[in-house]
């Protein structure tokens, strides 16, 4: 696993902790806290269901944490970009998405 990602993943997993302590989240996650301690220091990694949860408590699909945790344009970072635009590229921007609405609304019968 890419060393960036891995440790983007340790960040996740004490942020998701919060105030708890590694022994109410290892409740939580029905693990050991010798196994939240490994996720938190990058010496073990969570499988799949337990990622699962990591992004439930985060308000976030599984597919949302994985992008996150790969640098993917996430839905902060697209506004981010939208904010360093200049008027011209938001008003191109503007007329793609309007574009894509005609083009749906075409698409849907008239009953």
């Amino acid at each position: 696993m890419d060393e960036s990602v891995l440790e983007r993943l340790t960040e996740i997993v004490r942020e998701v902790r919060g105030d708890r302590s590694q022994r109410d989240l290892a409740d939580l996650f029905a693990v050991s806290q010798s196994t939240i301690h490994g996720w938190e220091t990058g010496k073990s990694l969570p499988d799949l269901r337990n990622l699962e949860k990591i992004a439930r408590l985060r308000g976030q699909l599984t597919e949302q944490l994985v992008a996150d945790l790969y640098g993917r344009n996430t839905q902060a970072s697209i506004q981010q970009q939208i904010e360093s635009m200049n008027n011209r590229e938001r008003a191109w921007l503007l007329m793609l998405i309007a574009q894509s609405f005609i083009e749906v609304e075409a698409e849907i019968p008239v009953e």
